[in-house]
C-alpha cells in the first residue's frame, strides 16, 4: 500500500527550492507563487512525514536533520530526472543550451578550443557571456549561467571548482626601452598600466601590490583588458603589469623590466572552472567540457597539470 507521502510528491519541488534559497519570500519570487502557498505546502509535507523540515526564524529557513535527508534525496532525484529529460530531448534532436560565463581575457585562450569541439555536436548549443570574474561568479550563484571560467574563485559551499592553470604577473615595457635607460628618475616619468582590482590566490589585488612597492609613477592607467594593456605597452605608453603568458604571446614586441623594489614575478593567480553543486544539467556534458578546458590549459603551458577538484 502506498504511503500518504506518495500523494504529495508534487510538493517536493517547493521544498527543494525553499531549501536552496532559505526563504519563502525569495522562493515565491523565483517561482511566481505566494509565500503562503509555499508555507502551506511545506506544512502539509511536514504533517504527512510526522517531522519538521525547517526551523523558521527571522533569519529565514534552516533545515532540520529530516529536512537535510529529504534535501539530499531531492538533489539526486532531480538530477536523475534531468538526465532522463536530456536523454529524451536528445532523441528528439533538441539541443541543450550550455551557458558559459567568463572573463574576456580568459575567453581568448579557452573558448576557441571549446567551440571547435562543441560546434560539431548537434546536441549542445554553447552561449558565452563575458564580464569581470566577480560578476560572472555572481551570475553562477544566481543560476543565470551553468559554468564559470574565472580568475580565482569565491569559496562558496554551493560551488564545485576545478583549477585549470596558474600564472604570475611581471612588469613589461616596449622593446625600445633598453636596460641602461631604466632608473628611479625614468620610472617616475612613466605611466603604470594595470588592472587594479585583479587579485592573486591570496586575495591581494594588484593595487595592493603596487602600493607595497613604494614606487612613484607619473600617472596610472586603470584598464579592464589585458590585451589593451599589452597593446599600449607595445606602443610605448608606459610600464604594464601583465600575466607572463599574455606577455609571451607578444614575442619580441614586449620586454620584461626589473625595478629595484619589485619582485621578478609576483601575484600568483589561478584559473578555475566552476559550477553549482546542484547544477541541473547533464553531468556527462560538464565532465566533457572540463576535459576540453584541461586540453586548452595544456596548450598554454607544457608543464600544465590537472589538479584535484576543490569544494
Amino acid at each position: 500500500m502506498k504511503r500518504e507521502l506518495f500523494r504529495h510528491t508534487e510538493k517536493l519541488y517547493y521544498f527543494y527550492e525553499c531549501a536552496l534559497l532559505g526563504s519563502f519570500q525569495a522562493t515565491s519570487r523565483k517561482l511566481g507563487t505566494t509565500a503562503s502557498t509555499l508555507s502551506h505546502a511545506i506544512k502539509q509535507l511536514e504533517k504527512v512525514m510526522g517531522s519538521m523540515l525547517f526551523i523558521r526564524s527571522r533569519k529565514g529557513l534552516a533545515m532540520t536533520q529530516t529536512g537535510q535527508e529529504l534535501h539530499t534525496f531531492c538533489k539526486k532525484f532531480f538530477h536523475e530526472l534531468d538526465d532522463i529529460y536530456v536523454s529524451a530531448a536528445a532523441k528528439k534532436k533538441q539541443p541543450q543550451r550550455l551557458r558559459l560565463g567568463t572573463f574576456a581575457s580568459i575567453a581568448i585562450y579557452f573558448v576557441p578550443v571549446l567551440c571547435r569541439e562543441l560546434n560539431t555536436d548537434d546536441s549542445i548549443v554553447l552561449s558565452i557571456k563575458t564580464n569581470r570574474s566577480a560578476d560572472i561568479l555572481e551570475s553562477l550563484l544566481n543560476r543565470d549561467i551553468h559554468l564559470a571560467l574565472t580568475v580565482e574563485i569565491c569559496k562558496h559551499p554551493d560551488l564545485i571548482s576545478h583549477q585549470l592553470y596558474q600564472d604570475m604577473y611581471a612588469l613589461y615595457v616596449s622593446p625600445d626601452i633598453l636596460p641602461a635607460m631604466v632608473s628611479a628618475d625614468w620610472v617616475q616619468q612613466q605611466s603604470l598600466l594595470f588592472m587594479p582590482d585583479a587579485s592573486d590566490h591570496e586575495g591581494i589585488t594588484l593595487a595592493n601590490h603596487v602600493h607595497s612597492w613604494g614606487c612613484s609613477f607619473r600617472s596610472y592607467f586603470e584598464l579592464d583588458s589585458l590585451e589593451v594593456i599589452a597593446e599600449f605597452v607595445r606602443q610605448g605608453l608606459g610600464i604594464g603589469i601583465l600575466p607572463t603568458h599574455v606577455a609571451s604571446l607578444y614575442s619580441n614586441q614586449l620586454s620584461a623590466v626589473m625595478l629595484p623594489s619589485v619582485p621578478a614575478g609576483f601575484g600568483e593567480h589561478r584559473f578555475f572552472l566552476s559550477w553549482r553543486a546542484d547544477l541541473a544539467f547533464n553531468h556527462k556534458i560538464i565532465k566533457h567540457v572540463l576535459r576540453l578546458m584541461h586540453k586548452a590549459a595544456e596548450g598554454l603551458s607544457p608543464q600544465s597539470k590537472q589538479l584535484p577538484m576543490l569544494r
